[in-house]
């Protein structure tokens, strides 16, 4: 049997690893909703000259094109509104409103309305922006402050700053970054307390601690920091797996302590903290801060940027859709930016296609400290039920990614299915029940087939009575918190939960954890845990109550010094009826570190129906099977949990955890020319600003006589003179010629007569000067001398002497 199909979800989980460090998602893409273009025709783009009597059937959608329409418009498709908004306001119960491509800058709002869908245009990206340019939309101009940071005022609250779209971190200590992971390694990004290193038992054998609730003494280097922390925030891990924010009300730099309001379930033990929420903690390339008593931002750009110069976004609004007592509300194919989406009171309200870039971010940049819960502005569902959320992403959050408030009267049946969550509460401070990642306070949710990797907050998956997790690949959480589960269930949620299929790893929490007081009595029943392969964790399965059925499970890799199994027996309870059965692990007992010998499982538990590494001596369960790192959990042909049908797996198993889509990528919605003839081509842009300009194309030879001064682009249209003679004299004139070249050339005239005294043997031309030699007799003597003559011609005539004789 192949196991391609699980080959290459290995091989794509290597890919996100990678892209997800090399650049923030922004929204994740998947191969299904890559056809989602930029390059197409949208409607509405011709629209109607007589929009003014054009009216919309009623039997059709309404239709919003940002660029073309108009809000004084019928909404019909030649006529469509320009703002998601105004269709909002004129649907009627089951209307749908089709959206064209854009990235729209508001807020819609839904009250007391049925039966409603507001979807994208087919193959076409919409997003729903909760940021504004510093200076085109809030009049903000930078100036610089001091010591590379610069100032802006601008005209409103601002709570969470971008550049080019990517968050940029509030001014803190100790720094940390979200470019380099830092905001989540808990060992260099936040501050100590002494609670640890300084408590001590008296000679009583009681335990003596350093402070007590609403104070901290500092052991990293505060004092050394030169920072009077006195009116910072301060971020405090100091209840185990529960953080909260408080005001610091003073400082003592004797001995290094603060003081704060106190916390509720403070414990005495792993004390973390950081500091936020004043101008002088900036320090350090991408911090900002924001002073909300006089709206003045203040952000250090890196060295030698000039900010003014740079895309630099803030949040202003925490919602960009919600729906207060409404019914069957749909929202298709909508992505949001810099603000999510809430729902109050409604029945079978469904998301789906949706991709949340820093949906939701603490208040804390606000100078508000210590939250209510019940006011967080996250992603949230309010009293709903029969809800789902699919297909769909979240990513970059301060706080939880989701959350569904009320109880199991007022919030089941909810669904979270086939969907993607990442870099999930950097701070995981302030948030509701035991501070958890995916929230659910109701009965009866459904969350399957997701995957969620780095997250915060201690828990990750806590959905409320009777859940059922399933088909889930969850890696990677609980860093800034101690304690802490996967898939956590309290005593009262445990009856009829259902967990299986799930691929759990690299964690050094719980896997799943049927949870309860630690030593008390504990009344958790009926849990069904099965077909779960869980790997690299704190323990795979906590096991405590009674009455659980837990079978087919795997458990194999590094094990934090736990057991991998623990099925809890402690003070003489638990378990006891409890089904153990066809489980594979190296070590399952019924104590969270002792053998199985010495802490043998209770209830139903048979030696031989179980790959127990206690007591079973074939090698480790990892080594058994057939190719674990790349997600083969297929036991090996005559291996010992082959032989005994065994684990999550049989030979011919192929299930798969995790999304059904498959990371395509990140995209960040920038706005500008998509052009590529442009020379403000932005390769990035997936929305269209308008901004778009061309080179000047023409001749760029200043000797062209077409030559074009303004020209940028030569475009090969040079026309030159014809230069040459252009004398119509010369021997080698040119009539066509434009230019005179001083070429000409002229005939030599002259005498051409060979017999000429002036004869010239190189002219071509005979002017007609030819002068000869006068001829004649050339003897004086001679009767006809000619004294005129050059050449003798022989002609001399002389005269004859007569002689007379006397």
């Amino acid at each position: 049997m192949k196991f391609s199909n699980i080959y290459m979800k290995k091989i794509l989980n290597a890919i996100i690893a990678i892209m997800v460090l090399l650049a923030p998602l922004s929204s994740f893409e998947s191969s299904d909703n890559l056809n989602r273009s930029s390059t197409i025709t949208f409607f509405g783009s011709q629209v109607d000259d007589d929009c003014d009597n054009e009216t919309k059937d009623d039997d059709l959608p309404y239709f919003v094109n940002k660029v073309n329409g108009s809000d004084d418009n019928s909404g019909s498709a030649n006529c469509p509104f320009a703002s998601i908004a105004k269709a909002a306001e004129a649907m009627e119960d089951g209307d749908t409103v089709v959206i064209s491509h854009g990235m729209y800058r508001e807020s819609i709002s839904i009250q007391n309305k049925n039966d409603l869908i507001f979807k994208a245009a087919e193959n076409e990206k919409v997003v729903i922006d909760g940021s504004r340019d510093i200076e085109d939309d809030l009049s903000g101009e930078w100036s610089l402050f001091q010591d590379g940071i610069y100032q802006t005022n601008l005209s409103g609250d601002a709570w969470q700053l971008f550049v080019d779209f990517e968050e940029m971190v509030p001014a803190r200590w100790p720094n940390a970054n979200f470019s380099d992971g830092s905001v989540f390694d808990r060992s260099i990004s936040w501050a100590e307390g002494s609670m640890d290193s300084d408590k001590y038992k008296d000679e009583d054998g009681n335990w003596v601690y350093p402070y007590d609730n609403g104070e901290l003494i500092d052991i990293t280097g505060l004092n050394e920091s030169g920072f009077d922390p006195t009116g910072a925030i301060a971020i405090l891990n100091v209840g185990s797996f529960r953080t909260w924010s408080r005001n610091i009300t003073s400082f003592d730099s004797d001995n290094n302590s603060f003081s704060y309001d106190e916390v509720s379930s403070w414990k005495t033990k792993h004390h973390y903290y950081f500091l936020e929420g004043k101008l002088e903690l900036i320090d350090s390339p991408g911090e900002w801060f924001f002073d909300n008593d006089n709206n003045t931002l203040y952000f250090m750009p890196p060295e030698g940027v000039d900010p003014s110069e740079e895309n630099i976004r803030v949040k202003t609004q925490a919602y960009g859709f919600s729906s207060v007592d409404g019914d069957r509300i749909t929202l298709e194919n909508i992505d949001f930016f810099a603000n999510t989406f809430r729902f109050e009171n409604c029945e079978n309200c469904t998301v789906s296609d949706s991709h949340l870039l820093y949906p939701s971010t603490s208040k804390r940049s606000l100078n508000i400290a210590g939250e209510d819960v019940d006011e967080r502005w996250v992603t949230r569902f309010d009293k709903s039920s029969g809800c789902i959320v699919e297909n769909s992403s979240f990513l970059y959050t301060d706080g939880t990614a989701i959350e569904f408030h009320g109880a199991a009267l007022q919030s089941h049946n909810n669904t979270i299915r086939n969907s993607y969550f990442y870099h999930i509460d950097w701070s995981a401070s302030d948030t509701p029940g035991l501070m958890v990642t995916i929230m659910e306070n109701g009965k009866d949710a459904n969350f399957s087939n997701n995957i969620i990797h780095l997250t915060g907050a201690s828990a990750t998956v806590s959905i409320g009575d009777a859940p059922t997790v399933m088909y889930n690949e969850i890696w990677n959480t609980g860093l800034l918190q101690s304690d802490g589960a996967v898939v956590q269930m309290m005593m009262a949620e445990q009856k009829d939960a259902y967990i299986a299929y799930n691929w759990i790893h690299d964690t050094k929490k719980y896997g799943i954890r049927m949870d309860g007081p630690a030593g008390g009595t504990n009344e958790g029943r009926n849990a069904t845990v099965h077909h779960n392969v869980l790997w690299n964790v704190s323990a795979g399965l906590m096991v405590k109550g009674d009455y659980h059925n837990t079978h087919n499970n795997t458990v194999f890799g590094e094990d934090y010094d736990k057991n991998n199994i623990i099925v809890l027996y402690e003070n003489g309870f638990g378990n006891e009826n409890s089904i153990t059965e066809f489980n594979a692990a190296d070590r399952i007992a019924a104590h969270r570190t002792g053998s199985f010998e010495d802490y043998p499982v209770q209830g139903e538990y048979n030696a031989s129906n179980n790959y127990n590494g206690y007591v079973d001596d074939n090698g480790s369960v990892e080594s058994q099977l057939i190719d674990p790192q790349n997600y083969d959990f297929r036991p090996k042909n005559g291996s010992a949990i082959y032989n005994r049908s065994v684990g999550a797996y049989g030979p011919n198993d192929n299930w798969v955890a995790g999304t059904t889509w498959h990371f395509m990528g990140s995209e960040l919605p920038f706005e500008g020319c998509m052009d590529e003839d442009a020379k403000n081509y932005e390769q990035k842009a997936l929305f269209s600003d308008g901004s778009c300009e061309y080179y000047v194309e023409g001749c760029m030879d200043p000797d062209a006589k077409n030559y074009n001064s303004e020209a940028e682009v030569d475009d090969g249209s040079c026309e030159y003179y014809i230069e040459g003679c252009m004398d119509p004299d010369a021997k080698n004139y040119n009539s066509e010629a434009e230019v005179d070249d001083g070429s000409c050339e002229y005939y030599v005239e002259g005498c051409m007569d060979p017999d000429a005294k002036n004869y010239n043997s190189e002219a071509e031309v005979d002017d007609g000067s030819c002068e000869y030699y006068i001829e004649g007799c050339m003897d004086p003597d001679a009767k006809n001398y000619n004294s005129e003559a050059e050449v003798d011609d022989g002609s001399c005539e002389y005269y004859q002497l007569k002689v007379v004789w006397m």
